[in-house]
């Protein structure tokens, strides 16, 4: 008689028809996907607590910089989700809780709902600026100026990206400075995996735009 455990067979089962779905994915949920499949079993999703890293969503948030002190106003928030996967939670936020193209300064902030090692989101980074249209130079100095800055992430942690020009941004984890990236364009690019009229996932991009609501 076959000993094998019922809750092995069904991992197993899942992981066989995951596969199959992941062949009709884009390329840029590739690496992600595969490495959040081996976690099988899922763990049940965490109730929100409404707040991203010290910033209450839907309210006031303040961020002291080496200018100035900014009040950021939510703009809109949203989930990303892959299949039955979530994987993280975004806010946008401006001065006046108002987006305009080429305004800033403005903030991105992502709470995430599971584990991700920084090589894997490095490569979803790299892959969605290729998607997007950049040249593969510009893409090379970008990717040049990440790799040693970001780290592994877990769930409930948060990564946040302060954006004063098209140019100069400065990452926080945690609400703690990582560093700054000062490159042609790379500001404006970063925003644009979530921003852009042509991004992947637009959904999220009307989430974050306050043009569709989002209970997360």
């Amino acid at each position: 008689m076959n000993s094998y455990p019922l809750q092995g067979w069904l991992a197993d089962l899942v992981r066989v028809r995951c596969l199959a779905l992941l062949s009709r994915l884009a390329p840029f949920y590739t690496s992600l996907f595969l490495s959040l499949l081996m976690s099988l079993p899922l763990a049940v999703k965490p109730a929100f607590s409404g707040e991203l890293s010290g910033i209450a969503m839907g309210k006031v948030g303040q961020s002291q910089t080496a200018k100035q002190s900014i009040l950021w106003r939510e703009v809109g928030r949203g989930q990303m989700s892959l299949l039955w996967f979530d994987l993280y939670r975004a806010g946008l936020f401006t001065p006046t809780g108002q987006y305009r193209s080429g305004d800033y300064p403005i903030r991105l902030q992502i709470e995430y709902l599971r584990d991700i090692e920084a090589k894997d989101l490095l490569e979803a980074t790299l892959e969605q600026w290729q998607l997007l249209g950049y040249p593969p130079s510009e893409i090379a100095s970008w990717h040049q100026a990440l790799q040693d800055l970001w780290p592994d992430v877990q769930r409930g942690q948060s990564l946040s990206f302060d954006c004063h020009s098209a140019d100069i941004g400065q990452f926080y984890f945690n609400g703690e400075r990582l560093g700054a990236v000062s490159e042609p364009g790379f500001a404006r690019a970063f925003l644009a995996i979530w921003l852009s009229p042509d991004t992947s996932r637009p959904e999220l991009r009307a989430q974050l735009l306050g043009e569709k609501t989002c209970d997360c």
